[in-house]
This record gives C-alpha cells, structure tokens and sequence, in this order.
C-alpha cells in the first residue's frame, strides 16, 4: 500500500511538471493595427468590380475586407481576400450605380486598419445582356430559345404558362453556363408565356 502511495505521488508530481511544460503555441495578440493598403486600382466588370491593391508591410497580415452595399437602405455586406492575395471581386450588383466601399488591413489579433474608400460602378449585369439578347422562336411541339452569355455565367431561364384559370404558372427551368444556348425543343409553350431570366443563387 505504501509503495502505491509514493507511485501515486511520483505520477503527479510528473504529470504537474509536464503540464508545465505545455508551450502556448497561438499567435501573440496585440492592439497595434496594420497599416492600409495602398495603390488601389478598381476594374468596373459586369455585374461588379474587381479590386486590387499593395499589401502592407506586416508579419502578422490575415487578410483585407471590403465593406459595402447591394443598395441604399440594405444592410453592409462583407468581402474578404487573405493575405496571400492582392485582390479582392465584389460581384451581383443589380444595377450600375456608383457605390463606395471601404478597404480594411486585418491582422491575426483582429485589428483592422484605417480605412481605405474606393468608388466602384459596375457595369451592366449579366442578366440584364443575357435578357436583352434573349430571343424566343417556335419550333414543332415547343421553343427554341438563344440568348448570348459571353462571361459563361451560371444562369437559368424560367419557363411560365398559363394553368386551367388561366394565370401564370411556373413550367420549367432551364440551367445554363454556355456562351450561347437552347433547350431541346420539348416546350409546348404559347406565346403568351412569360419567360424571366436569372442569376443562379
């Protein structure tokens, strides 16, 4: 009994001195901020902008974050690029006014730089090109569709028609990433069928 005693003592004391031994291997925090970047340089693009930038000089660097908004009246939404990239896109703008966003530096301890205020203007939505050039013929025993998608973006064409009392009712979709397309023609669809076009979520 005595000699389990002092094994017990033994084990304790060596568990106490490796627990003390136990390096704290997370990052040292901080409240210093990183500095801004700097030589901003924003490409308008279709449907949003794309953002590039000078990192600053800082070894503890996570990552940029744009803030800004959809619309006037909505809440701010957030775009993160990590350190390791000078640039950062903003995409699914619905329309081509001009927006301000702000750029902040982050660092590992979650200070945020000073910011850094950009205007974007975005061109043209996809959907809105893909809409105007959307071109509806009849072929046997449906549609043929054709509509032009230069930037391959993922998009759908909703099919509606007309149910028995004779109001608007979904048919079908049709998804879609090429340049240019057409569903087979299996669309029995009148030409008072309403045919929205959208970005995918």
């Amino acid at each position: 009994m005595k000699r389990n005693y002092i094994a017990y003592i033994l084990l304790t004391a060596s568990l106490m001195w490796s627990c003390s031994e136990i390096k704290d291997w997370q990052d040292e925090k901080d409240n210093i901020p990183p500095k801004s970047v700097t030589d901003v340089v924003v490409e308008n693009i279709n449907g949003g902008a794309r953002i590039t930038y000078k990192l600053p000089d800082d070894p503890d660097l996570l990552a940029v974050k744009a803030v800004y908004y959809y619309k006037k009246g909505e809440d701010l939404k957030e775009a993160y690029s990590s350190a390791f990239n000078n640039t950062i896109s903003l995409e699914g703008f619905p329309d081509v006014n001009e927006r301000t966003v702000q750029l902040f530096a982050i660092d590992k301890s979650m200070n945020h730089s000073d910011p850094v205020e950009v205007q974007i203007k975005p061109l043209l939505p996809p959907v809105e090109m893909i809409r105007k050039s959307l071109k509806v013929n009849p072929t046997f025993g449906g549609v043929y569709m054709l509509w032009e998608n230069a930037q391959e973006d993922e998009i759908s064409i909703t099919l509606y028609r007309k149910d028995a009392k004779g109001d608007m009712a979904f048919y079908d979709a049709y998804y879609s990433v090429s340049g240019t397309a057409s569903p087979q023609p299996r669309h029995a669809i009148r030409f008072d069928s309403r045919i929205p076009s959208s970005d995918r979520p």
